[in-house]
Parts: structure tokens; C-alpha cells; sequence
């Protein structure tokens, strides 16, 4: 049985990943007819301030498209939750970084419905069939 992930993850950033033998399911999740939100909780190396916030709500340049994300919140003093759809390779580090942030941690809460919860980092669970009837 060959296995395939909806979507990626670079090698410094952990959360959640779907993983299936179904590749049209997989499909499904990352194409960008399915116009879902992927969310994040990043780390900054500074206290974030409104300029940020208003920066970061602006979007930027990511492989030559232009990212805007679907969310920005502070939640702490240098943790900020960001929701973006485009899924371009390191688009939650670029939009930090053009903003002068740092990202020192970088995690996936959620992929459209799919929400990471309380899972421990490196565990996993079969999806319900009510949440795989979400994409059917």
C-alpha cells in the first residue's frame, strides 16, 4: 500500500499532516479548488506590535505571487496565529521575514476542517467517517 501527504511541511516546522493511501483524497486537500485554510502558530524573535500585524495583514511576494493571509492574530507577546491558502513553499517564514520577524517556531494547527488539537508530536489518528465525509 503506497502512501501519500495532502501538503508538506519543511524540515523546521512540525504540526499537522494528513497522511493517506487514497491520492485522490489528497488531492482533493491540496488542490486549490478546495480553497482551504492552513493555520499556523509562529514563534517570532520579537514582541509583536500592531505595525507588524498591519504588515503582515498586507501579504507579500512568495514565488512570485502575491501571499495574503486570511488571518493574523496576536495571541502572546511574540506568538502570532496566521492563516494562509495559497500553499506556497515557506510562505508563513516569507511573510514573517518581510515583515522583519524571525521565526523561531513554526507549527500547522489546522487544515481546513482537520484541526490538529491536542495530538502529541509524533502520534497520529484515523480520521472519522464524518471528517472524510467532508471532502467526499
Amino acid at each position: 500500500m503506497r502512501l501519500f501527504t495532502a501538503g508538506r511541511l519543511d524540515k523546521e516546522s512540525e504540526g499537522l499532516i494528513i497522511v493517506t493511501n487514497d491520492g485522490a483524497f489528497a488531492n482533493r486537500v491540496i488542490h486549490p479548488s478546495a480553497n482551504l485554510t492552513k493555520l499556523y502558530i509562529a514563534k517570532v524573535d520579537r514582541e509583536v506590535t500592531i505595525d507588524h500585524l498591519k504588515r503582515l495583514s498586507r501579504g507579500c511576494k512568495v514565488e512570485g505571487t502575491n501571499v495574503v493571509p486570511v488571518k493574523v492574530e496576536k495571541i502572546r507577546k511574540n506568538t502570532i496565529k496566521i492563516g494562509v491558502k495559497e500553499g506556497k513553499k515557506r510562505e508563513v517564514r516569507e511573510l514573517l521575514s518581510s515583515c522583519d520577524l524571525e521565526c523561531i517556531a513554526l507549527k500547522r494547527i489546522q487544515i481546513g476542517p482537520y484541526t490538529l488539537g491536542t495530538l502529541p508530536t509524533g502520534a497520529y489518528r484515523q480520521l472519522s467517517s464524518k471528517e472524510l465525509a467532508l471532502f467526499s
